[in-house]
């Protein structure tokens, strides 16, 4: 049974950035088409820079660590306050489209991918790592 090592939890984290960069890429694209809004765009960008920050933290770049935890902070403070402008929307009846439940599903990423940024940093790999 191997065990998990903080490289390998880093490249997980580094997948799961690519995905959420891509999938931010392809949403462009569709918000592009229909009726955006400013904040819309300003988060789909926000989301978006995971797709090099994920390539930088999967080839080990130097530096990349630091902007990985700070971008892990970053989004979802964005996304509440995200979450808090389509609540606002909502109850003034302006003609927008329901991002709640978008925000919703995205807001539990970061900060598992956080949890486990951190968890792999803990004293218990540090331990593994002196052997």
């Amino acid at each position: 049974m191997n065990k998990l090592s903080t490289e390998t939890i880093k490249a997980f984290i580094a997948g799961a950035l690519v995905v959420c960069g891509f999938r931010s890429l392809i949403g462009l694209r569709y918000l592009s088409i229909g009726n955006i809004t400013f904040h819309d765009f300003i988060y789909e960008l926000i989301y978006f820079l995971a797709l090099p920050l994920g390539i930088c933290l999967f080839l080990n770049m130097t530096g990349v660590l630091r902007w990985t935890w700070i971008y892990l902070l970053l989004v979802p403070a964005v996304a509440v306050f995200r979450l808090f402008l389509s609540i606002h929307y909502h109850i003034t009846s302006l003609n927008h489209p329901p991002i709640f439940w978008s925000v919703c599903f995205d807001l539990p990423i970061p900060i598992v991918l956080f949890g486990l940024l951190s968890w792999s940093h803990s004293n218990r790999f540090k331990n593994e790592q002196d052997v």
